[in-house]
């Protein structure tokens, strides 16, 4: 998925994307690439299967839910919680990332 045809599928799940914020999911996606070569945070950093699998996937299961605060757990590199901060302006994101010690749970 291109960023017209990401900016297009969009626009027909009722989500109207503005210059502003297409230039925010650009911007992500150069943090993203870049810092993914320092840390692995995803496999995904084909402009393409970003745009689609991360950018898309990630708004389009919400698009028709109206909603003022989000928790996002398990955040990862971002998804979804990143996007919802650019979607919409006036949305509160609490994104936790657990830690889990593995080796600490004890399994009876």
């Amino acid at each position: 998925m291109t960023k017209i045809e990401f900016q297009k599928a969009c626009l027909e799940a009722g989500i109207q994307l503005n210059e502003e914020q297409m230039n925010q999911f650009v911007k992500y996606m150069q943090l993203l690439v870049e810092w993914n070569e320092k840390m692995n945070l995803t496999a995904i950093t084909q402009e393409e299967e970003v745009w689609e699998k991360h950018f898309y996937d990630s708004i389009m299961p919400f698009s028709n839910i109206d909603f003022e605060t989000m928790c996002d757990i398990g955040s990862g590199a971002g998804f979804p919680g990143i996007m919802f901060v650019s979607l919409l302006e006036c949305l509160l994101v609490k994104s936790l990332k657990l830690v889990v010690d593995i080796h600490k749970i004890q399994f009876a």
